[in-house]
């Protein structure tokens, strides 16, 4: 279960790609921006990750699309094609 969710139901400012969610959970854990990987499907979840300066994996196996695809595995710290895939970079 997870202990902070951030999702559509809340205010813009407060969602991605606002770097809100990151900060907050920053604080409220008292984490360094070292400690986070931010994994998610989408660019607007790579922009929160960079505004914060926090590590991103793409999570590549949602992608239909060439374009998103190939932006991810350029420009993510970490291309992860399958959920296993995350085990490698967490352990």
């Amino acid at each position: 279960v997870p202990d902070e969710i951030y999702g559509w139901e809340r205010p813009d400012e407060e969602r991605k790609p606002s770097p809100f969610p990151i900060l907050k959970i920053m604080e409220k854990y008292c984490l360094k921006s070292e400690e986070i990987l931010i994994v998610d499907d989408l660019k607007p979840g790579y922009d929160m990750a960079k505004k914060c300066g926090v590590n991103f994996a793409a999570a590549g196996w949602a992608y239909e699309l060439p374009e998103i695809k190939d932006f991810m595995i350029k420009n993510s710290d970490y291309y992860l094609e399958k959920v296993k895939d995350l085990d490698n970079i967490l352990t």
